[in-house]
């Protein structure tokens, strides 16, 4: 017995000092002289040559990290700019005793001072298609329930992406300042904080998400998140049933804003629109629960107020017809058409009250050129309606829209 204990021990101390053998070695290794090899290899898959100037470092411990600094990858031969990327600092740990059974558990990744360039020619061909001189084809198969390493830490700083459109000359610009994503496991929420800017536009993303396992078994993943920008604020809280698919989706939402007019406007020009939006200058709060349906979505506890104007209900959109169509019972305590009308622009700061004869109504045409193009099934009852000074009772309403008629 002494004799196989003495075997084992000697076996183990072996062991142990191979490791620690290995462990010297490869910490005093200079990587840099492998940064050829990798941009050879980066070339060979991509067509675009890859240069490292800074320091390529691998060190060796329980939580074994790698790091890269002055990275950059050549843009594509008709590109604005000769680089496509340029990077300052990427940086990753891992934890060795998981690796040893296959469990990959990264520890942190750290992203910092990246210029990305996306843009397309004008035929709307995109830099990001690569011409690869490899000959393997990448026939690698990633099945839906293949599990996903574990990324417990991302803290990614001052990332710039722009896009610019070749065929329509759209410019967008896309800066990620501050991005802290972080988990204590695989069955632990995700924690999220970020701020950005789009288009001149600040964007602040704050809140917890499912689990990394439920998105690698594409199983329940809670959503809790608030959103500010545009001088609104937004709530989300709910599951997605598939977030792979996006789909079963259940999620209710809580917005608020200040001045509709100015949310709308804003917006607009983020999103690269001409104009300005027709809207009121007032203050909206609007709430309800969306889901996803057969052939589109729809919005059950529809809670919404603009002024002094309130409306709840529940709607429905189906997206999967000839035509889309509307399904909508909507309710209201009190409604002013005074809160849903333009605000008078400057220079013009009378409101239109309506015809001064009496009527409620004015005579003026309207143009029915838009009923083909959605069918509609609307049910309103409104207690106190007022439409231009008018007050009307106990409204009760029911509108149908079919094939235009």
């Amino acid at each position: 017995m002494k004799r196989v204990l003495r075997i084992l021990f000697v076996i183990g101390f072996l062991l142990i000092a191979l490791v620690v053998a290995g462990v010297a070695v490869l910490s005093s290794m200079d990587f840099n002289q492998y940064k050829g090899l990798i941009a050879e290899q980066a070339s060979d898959a991509t067509g675009r040559k890859l240069i490292i100037d800074g320091e390529l470092e691998l060190n060796i411990s329980l939580n074994p990290s790698v790091s890269v600094d002055g990275v950059s990858f050549a843009n594509a031969s008709w590109g604005s700019k000769p680089e496509m990327l340029t990077l300052e600092r990427f940086a990753a740990e891992i934890s060795l005793i998981p690796l040893l059974s296959g469990d990959i558990q990264v520890k942190r990744v750290v992203l910092y001072g990246a210029d990305l360039l996306l843009e397309t020619d004008s035929a709307g061909h995109g830099n990001w298609e690569f011409n690869s001189t490899s000959t393997e084809s990448d026939d690698t198969d990633y099945g839906e329930g293949e599990a996903l390493p574990v990324v417990h830490n991302v803290l990614v700083r001052d990332v710039n992406v722009q896009f610019l459109d070749g065929v329509n000359g759209q410019t967008h610009k896309f800066t990620l300042t501050n991005l802290d994503l972080s988990t204590d496991g695989i069955d632990t929420p995700l924690s999220l904080a970020m701020e950005a800017i789009y288009n001149n536009e600040n964007i602040s993303v704050e809140g917890e998400m499912g689990s990394v396992a439920a998105l690698s078994s594409d199983g329940m993943f809670p959503v809790k998140l608030e959103i500010s920008s545009l001088g609104a604020r937004v709530q989300l809280n709910g599951t997605v049933k598939k977030p792979r698919s996006a789909s079963g989706v259940n999620i209710g939402f809580d917005v608020t804003g200040d001045d509709m007019a100015a949310i709308a406007s804003r917006g607009m020009a983020m999103a690269g629109v001409d104009g300005s939006a027709s809207l009121p200058e007032k203050s909206i709060a609007l709430k309800g629960a969306l889901r996803d349906v057969d052939g589109g979505f729809a919005i059950d506890g529809l809670g919404m107020k603009i002024g002094d104007s309130d409306l709840a209900g529940n709607i429905s959109f189906n997206l999967a017809g000839i035509r889309p169509s509307v399904i909508a019972d909507l309710s209201s305590n009190h409604f002013d058409s005074v809160d849903i009308q333009p605000t008078p622009s400057q220079g013009n700061t009378t409101p239109d009250t309506g015809p001064d004869d009496g009527r409620v109504f004015p005579d003026d045409p309207i143009s029915l050129d838009g009923l083909n193009s959605v069918d509609a099934s609307v049910k309103f009852s409104g207690k106190d309606v007022v439409t231009n000074g008018v007050t009307l009772g106990n409204v009760d309403a029911d509108l149908t829209l079919k094939n235009g008629h």
